[in-house]
């Protein structure tokens, strides 16, 4: 999995928002082995008057990873005597660390690029994620009792592939907190994260029905308190990130052909709610982005040399302020449908 990582660092007089870039003379991103010993740091010293430090990166996998969720163990590639590289199981984890010690981990979305899976499905809508990464943020605040000693800190990114089973079920639950004395009082920060993954990878005939079902559900919360244990504020984040995958292969009437029909379902789904309880507000945001995709192709020498594919996107927002949808259906190319809906407290639109 190679991961790029990099954003212009904000500084404020309180906060403290940054990203790891890590500068390849090659010009191409950070890239991370298949290998929790391989981790890249940058030394970073954070200012001494920051009360809040947010972490925040963005992943993208390649090469014998690019479809790490449907990657078999290494032992099933061994028993099978298969050539392919693409192992280490279906599990992959980005973590960050501060000086060797682990304080954030993150199971990135599974984004498909437009020449994935199949093709013909994202002409001209493409994956969810393909033309911008999610990003995930990592909290670093709960550490910041040993950051802001006025030392330089490094910074480091790993992937971990740990899970070497074919049925994967995995459950965990974290929390850490630390506390900061700033000029507007002494701050505690716990931080809770539940994580649930559930991988499942079926493949029948010798390889020629492929499925993939994968579900992944991530819910963190954030709490500021006062030097008297009071709640300040309150930000809960759910993630859902189920995927459905399922491949057939077939020998093609040419010589050297074969027809693939494949079709895939996923979804990016989630609600962020905050409370403050100094200014008595709330806020709560929910996401939800899906897509369904069905059709065929006939391959020869790695080109698509005929085919189908349609996609079904469905797109919902919403906030305090009101609902935006948006379902868009391609088919062979060219949009068929699309339509929006724009509904707020004053007035509703659409097209």
């Amino acid at each position: 999995m190679s991961g790029a990582v990099g954003s212009a660092s904000r500084f404020g007089d309180d906060d403290l928002w940054f990203a790891l870039w890590i500068d390849i003379a090659t010009g191409v991103w950070l890239v991370l082995d298949s290998n929790e010993l391989d981790i890249h740091s940058k030394t970073i010293q954070i200012p001494q008057n920051t009360k809040k430090a947010v972490l925040e990166i963005y992943v993208s996998s390649h090469g014998n990873d690019e479809f790490w969720y449907s990657n078999p163990p290494n032992s099933y590639i061994e028993q099978n005597n298969l050539t392919t590289q693409r192992g280490n199981g279906a599990f992959r984890q980005v973590f960050a660390t501060v000086d060797g010690v682990t304080v954030g981990s993150a199971t990135p979305f599974p984004v498909s690029y437009t020449g994935g899976i199949n093709p013909l499905f994202w002409e001209p809508v493409v994956a969810i994620g393909a033309f911008n990464l999610p990003t995930y943020d990592f909290d670093l605040t709960p550490f910041l009792g040993f950051l802001l000693d006025g030392k330089n800190h490094s910074f480091g990114l790993g992937v971990t592939d740990s899970i070497s089973f074919w049925l994967i079920k995995g459950k965990r639950e974290i929390e850490y907190s630390g506390w900061v004395n700033s000029s507007a009082g002494n701050f505690t920060t716990p931080i809770t994260e539940k994580f649930k993954f559930k991988n499942k990878i079926k493949i029948k005939n010798y390889g020629q029905e492929n499925q993939v079902k994968q579900k992944i559900k991530v819910k963190t919360e954030i709490i500021v308190e006062n030097e008297i244990g009071q709640e300040i504020s309150k930000l809960s984040i759910s993630r859902k990130y189920p995927l459905k995958i399922k491949i057939s292969t077939l020998p093609g009437a040419d010589k050297d052909t074969f027809l693939s029909i494949t079709n895939v379902s996923h979804s990016l789904e989630e609600t962020y709610t905050s409370r403050s309880l100094s200014s008595n507000e709330g806020v709560e945001i929910s996401v939800e982005n899906s897509q369904d995709s069905g059709g065929w192709m006939l391959v020869k020498d790695h080109s698509v040399i005929w085919g189908t594919g349609s996609t079904a996107q469905t797109y919902s927002y919403q906030d305090q302020n009101g609902h935006y949808s948006r379902v868009v259906y391609a088919a062979n190319g060219k949009i068929l449908q699309d339509n929006s809906t724009l509904t707020s407290a004053s007035s509703s639109f659409s097209a």
